[in-house]
C-alpha cells in the first residue's frame, strides 16, 4: 500500500507545477517593424541593368528624372545620379526646375554637371536669360558670358555658357581655335490670313468694231477688238506668327581647341559650354569719354550642343 500512495503523490505533485509565463514585450518591442534581412547593395543595382538600358523605359523626361530620384531611398543619390544622366544625355530633357531643385548639390560637384547643364539649356532653346537666373538662383556655378566679360579676373577658370555659331576655325602656332559669334534670341512678327477666309470676285468683258473713210494718206478701213477685266478681294481673320530667331550681338569669342572635332559645323546656332580664360582688350587711345573698349572672350571648349 505505502508504493502505491507514494506514486499517487508524485502524480498530484506534478500536476500542481505550472510554466512560468513569458516575460512582458513593451509597446516600442510590440510595434516596431520587421527585422529585414539586408540585401546585397552589388545585386540590388545589378537588378536595376545598365543606366541607359533603364532610362529607356521612360517615355517622358518628367517620369525618368522621378524615378531616378525614387532610386535614391534605396541605392543613394550617387547611383540616383549615375542612373539619371542617360535621362539627360538621350536629348530633349527639359526639366530644368527639378534639377535644380533635387539635384542641387550634385550640380555643384560633379565634374560631369556643366556639360549636362548645357545640354538641357539646349533642349529648352536656348533662353538663356530666362534659364541662367534659375541656376543663379541656387548658386550653381554655371555663368553667363557678359558678365565674365565685365570682370575678367573674377570668373577666370568659370564655366561659361553662350549661344553662337563658327566663323572660323584656324591654326594659331600649332594650336587649333576657333572663332566664334555669340548671337541672342531675338523674334520676327508675321501677319498671315488664318483659315476662316472669305472674298469676292467680279469681272466684266465686251467687243467693239469702228470704220472710217479719210481722203489722206489712211484710206479707209475697219477694226474691230474685246475687251475683259477683273477683280478680287479676300477678307478674314488675320492671325499673327511670332519666330524666333538669332541674331549677331557683335561680341567676338575665341575658344582653344583639344583636337579637331569634325563634327562642328559652320554657321549653326549651338550651345556652347567653355571655361573662360580671360578678356583680350582693343585699342583704346581713341575711345570717346564713356566709350567701352572692345574686349574679345578667350576661352577653352569644354562641350557644345544643338538647339
Amino acid at each position: 500500500m505505502k508504493p502505491l500512495s507514494f506514486v499517487a503523490l508524485a502524480v498530484v505533485t506534478a500536476s500542481c507545477v505550472t510554466t512560468p509565463p513569458p516575460p512582458k514585450m513593451s509597446t516600442e518591442e510590440a510595434f516596431a517593424p520587421a527585422t529585414v534581412a539586408p540585401v546585397d547593395a552589388s545585386q540590388s543595382r545589378a537588378a536595376l541593368g545598365p543606366p541607359k538600358e533603364w532610362a529607356r523605359q521612360y517615355r517622358r523626361d518628367i517620369d525618368c528624372e522621378r524615378e531616378a530620384r525614387a532610386l535614391s531611398k534605396f541605392h543613394g543619390r550617387d547611383v540616383a545620379w549615375t542612373y539619371l544622366k542617360p535621362c539627360i544625355t538621350r536629348g530633349l530633357f527639359t526639366q530644368l526646375e527639378l534639377l535644380c531643385g533635387y539635384w542641387e548639390e550634385e550640380l555643384k560637384t560633379k565634374p560631369e554637371a556643366p556639360s549636362l547643364i548645357a545640354q538641357v539649356l539646349a533642349a529648352r532653346g536656348g533662353h538663356l536669360g530666362v534659364d541662367l537666373p534659375v541656376l543663379q538662383k541656387e548658386r550653381i556655378p554655371v555663368f553667363e558670358l557678359p558678365s565674365a566679360l565685365k570682370q575678367p579676373n573674377a570668373f577666370k577658370g568659370r564655366y561659361v555658357v553662350f549661344v553662337g555659331k563658327i566663323a572660323e576655325t584656324r591654326n594659331k602656332k600649332g594650336n587649333l581655335e576657333m572663332v566664334l559669334l555669340e548671337q541672342s534670341l531675338g523674334s520676327d512678327t508675321q501677319y498671315v490670313m488664318g483659315t476662316r477666309a472669305y472674298g469676292s470676285t467680279s469681272s466684266s468683258s465686251g467687243k467693239g468694231a469702228m470704220a472710217w473713210r479719210s481722203s489722206g494718206v489712211m484710206g479707209s478701213g475697219s477694226a474691230s477688238g474685246s475687251y475683259s477685266s477683273g477683280s478680287q478681294s479676300v477678307s478674314g481673320d488675320m492671325e499673327r506668327r511670332v519666330t524666333e530667331v538669332f541674331e549677331d550681338t557683335g561680341q567676338e569669342i575665341i575658344a582653344r581647341l583639344k583636337a579637331a572635332d569634325p563634327f562642328l559645323v559652320a554657321d549653326k546656332n549651338l550651345v556652347f559650354l567653355v571655361r573662360f580664360d580671360g578678356a583680350l582688350i582693343g585699342d583704346t587711345s581713341n575711345l570717346s569719354e564713356g566709350e567701352e573698349p572692345v574686349r574679345t572672350a578667350l576661352v577653352t571648349l569644354v562641350s557644345y550642343h544643338e538647339l
